[in-house]
């Protein structure tokens, strides 16, 4: 649905000469890119609301959606795939934080902040098998990555010490060590697609 979607609207701005058929490739790949973001974020959106969780969804996306845009990691085969990966994702978070008190909590972030900081600080970033960095893009990536991972660590880390806002770290804290579990499984998936590859 969505690549037929990307097609559409790439169709529509070829028509109106606003892209040259040569192009065609990078604007689907690019609309297909944008549209399937925004369905995850519409259906967190929606989940957001319908839990009360206003801040908690919008810190979770702000978190997550850059680390993940620039670090990468685990990709799913299909557009389905890539949504259900968001929503079960999303879905752990929000039963956490309804479920578990903030005492456990806390002790949860500095385990998951200290995983994901690790993971991330060697693995980031971590491209795909049919979309490779350059050596230019790979080290870019690599420092706007550690960038915003040292801003994050360092946001959690404060709201830590104060017992008010002790539960807010949380919220920083799991889609960062989301991004890094991702990242660990998109390392794995690239080793398996070398490994098949000779």
């Amino acid at each position: 649905m969505i690549n037929y979607l990307a097609k559409k609207i790439t169709n529509y701005y070829i028509k109106k000469n606003s892209i040259q058929e040569e192009e065609r490739e990078a604007y689907e790949y690019c609309f297909d890119i944008m549209l399937s973001t925004l369905l995850n974020l519409l259906a967190i959106i929606i989940i957001s609301v319908a839990t009360r969780l206003y801040i908690e969804g919008t810190v979770f996306c702000i978190v997550f959606m850059t680390l993940r845009g620039i670090g990468g990691g685990y990709h799913a085969n299909t557009h389905f795939l890539c949504f259900m990966t968001i929503m079960i994702v999303f879905a752990i978070y929000v039963i956490m934080l309804k479920l578990l008190p903030v005492s456990v909590l806390f002790y949860i972030s500095i385990v998951f902040l200290i995983f994901g900081f690790v993971v991330i600080t060697l693995l980031a970033p971590v491209d795909t098998e049919t979309k490779p960095l350059t050596k230019v893009e790979y080290k870019k990536n690599r420092i706007k990555t550690l960038i915003l991972l040292i801003l994050y660590t360092l946001i959690a880390s404060i709201l830590l010490i104060f017992k008010a806002t002790k539960y807010y770290a949380f919220n920083i804290v799991f889609p960062l060590f989301a991004v890094s579990v991702l990242m660990s499984l998109g390392t794995i998936k690239n080793i398996k697609w070398k490994r098949n590859q000779r």
